[in-house]
C-alpha cells in the first residue's frame, strides 16, 4: 500500500523483495499513485469518509436551517393573526362593557326619571285633594251663604 521515505534528502532507502515497506520518516508517505502524502493512506482514507460526514452533515444542518426558517414564518404569520383576532377581541369587548355602562346609565335616568314624576304625582294629589277639600269647603260656605239669605 504505502511506501515511506527513509531520509529526508530523497534518497529512498530499497525495498525488499515484493515492494515491501521502506524505513519510515515519520509523517510522509507515498501513495498508490506515487504521490507523497502527509498522512498513510489508512488515514487518509478515514480524513476523506470524515469530509464527506461533515458534507452531508453541513448539508442537513442546512435543511434543518431551511425547515426552521420556515416554521419560524409559520409561527409569526399565526401569531399577526392570533393578535389582529385578539385586538378584535379586546374591542369586542370594550364595545359591549361600553354598551353596558350606557344601558345602565339609560336605566337610571330613566329610574331618575320615574323617581321624579312620582314625586311629582304625589304633590299633584296632595295639590288636588287639598283643592278638593277647599272646594267642598267653598261649596258648602257658598250653600249656607245661599241658604241665609
Amino acid at each position: 500500500d504505502s511506501k515511506r521515505f527513509c531520509n529526508l534528502g530523497g534518497m529512498m532507502g530499497s525495498a525488499g523483495a515484493g515492494g515491501a515497506e521502506v524505513s519510515p520518516i515519520d509523517g510522509i508517505y507515498f501513495d498508490e499513485l506515487s504521490k507523497i502524502r502527509v498522512l498513510d493512506t489508512e488515514k487518509h482514507g478515514q480524513t476523506g469518509a470524515l469530509r464527506d460526514e461533515c458534507k452531508a452533515f453541513v448539508e442537513h444542518i442546512d435543511q434543518f436551517q431551511d425547515t426552521v426558517g420556515s416554521l419560524i414564518e409559520l409561527v409569526l404569520t399565526a401569531s399577526q393573526s392570533v393578535e389582529t383576532q385578539k385586538l378584535k377581541a379586546i374591542g369586542s369587548r370594550n364595545k359591549l362593557q361600553s354598551l353596558a355602562q350606557r344601558r345602565q346609565a339609560e336605566k337610571e335616568q330613566i329610574q331618575a326619571e320615574i323617581n321624579e314624576r312620582q314625586a311629582q304625582l304625589e304633590r299633584l294629589r296632595t295639590e288636588f285633594d287639598a283643592l278638593g277639600k277647599l272646594k267642598h269647603e267653598q261649596d258648602t260656605l257658598i250653600e249656607r251663604l245661599v241658604t241665609q239669605t
